[in-house]
C-alpha cells in the first residue's frame, strides 16, 4: 500500500478556496495522514504506519455517525489540510434545566504548509457551531504550552487544568 504523503511542497501555500465541513468516512485516509503528521510520525513508509492506520481507522469507524462526536476538516481541493475533533461529554442533568453539557476539543491540526492563514481559527469557529447545535455550552481542551496560544486567541481561558470556552462568550 502506498502511503506517500499528499502534502504540498514544504513552501507555504496560499489557499484559494477552503471548505470547512464535517468529515465523512471517505475522508479516512486523509484523516489518518493528518493525524500521523500531527503526531510527528516519521515517513508514511514507516513500518508502524500500517498498524497506526488500522488503529486509527478502528477508533474512528463509528464516530462519523455518532451525534456525540464532531469531526471537522478543512478541505482544499479534496485534500484535507486541517482537523479538529470534538467529543460531547454526557453529564448528569442539573436542576431547572441549566445547561451542563461540555465537549472536549482535541486534534486541532493544520498542515504546516497551510499555517498562517487562520485555518485553526476557522476550524475552531466551526467547532463552536457544531457544539451549539449539539446543545454544548462549554468547550474544554487540554492544550500543550506550544498550542495554548491558539486557544487563548480564540477566547479560551485557563481553569482547573484545562482551557475552557463558554459558548455564550463567542
Amino acid at each position: 500500500m502506498n502511503h506517500a504523503a499528499l502534502s504540498p511542497a514544504s513552501q507555504p501555500c496560499r489557499i484559494r478556496s477552503v471548505l470547512i465541513r464535517q468529515a465523512t468516512v471517505r475522508d479516512l485516509p486523509e484523516l489518518i495522514r493528518l493525524r500521523w503528521d500531527a503526531c510527528d510520525g516519521q515517513s508514511a513508509e514507516d513500518d508502524y504506519y500500517d498498524e497506526f492506520a488500522h488503529q486509527f481507522s478502528a477508533f474512528l469507524a463509528d464516530k462519523f455517525d455518532d451525534r456525540n462526536w464532531g469531526l471537522i476538516v478543512a478541505d482544499v481541493g479534496e485534500q484535507l489540510v486541517g482537523t479538529v475533533y470534538l467529543q460531547k461529554i454526557l453529564r448528569l442533568p442539573r436542576p431547572k434545566g441549566e445547561p451542563n453539557s461540555q465537549a472536549l476539543v482535541s486534534g486541532l491540526h493544520v498542515d504546516h504548509t497551510y499555517r498562517g492563514q487562520d485555518l485553526r481559527r476557522d476550524l475552531l469557529e466551526n467547532a463552536a457551531v457544531w457544539a451549539r447545535q449539539a446543545d454544548v455550552s462549554l468547550l474544554l481542551v487540554n492544550a500543550s504550552e506550544a498550542t495554548a496560544s491558539v486557544f487563548h486567541r480564540f477566547g479560551f481561558a485557563a481553569t482547573d487544568g484545562y482551557l475552557q470556552l463558554t459558548l455564550e462568550d463567542v
